[in-house]
């Protein structure tokens, strides 16, 4: 949970929004000690940058055309609320939402 935040505020602090934070995007690498073959480390990736958008906060055109791409199953109910009254969707916290 730790890695997967520390990499969900990287990504925010340099306005890129993921937009599809699930479990089916974590990625686990265990990593195991040669000399003792047991588990050394737990190394996790954020994956499937598709649907995510950059300069989100610094460019007001990166927020333009909000279809909904991500799974509602993860969504946040505000930014479903929001999308069809059509204001302006708040990406970084849909984002904090989904962690």
């Amino acid at each position: 949970m730790h890695q997967i935040a520390k990499g969900m505020c990287y990504l925010h602090d340099i306005y890129i929004v993921h937009r599809d934070l699930k479990l089916e995007n974590i990625l686990i690498n265990i990593v195991e000690s040669k000399i003792t073959n047991k588990i050394f480390q737990h190394v996790v990736k954020i994956i499937d940058f598709e649907m995510s958008k950059i300069e989100v906060g610094r460019n007001p055109k990166a927020i333009e055309n909000n279809y909904i791409y991500r799974s509602l199953r993860y969504m946040a109910p505000e930014a479903l609320r929001n999308k069809f009254q059509s204001m302006e969707m708040c990406h970084f916290e849909v984002d904090v939402y989904s962690f």
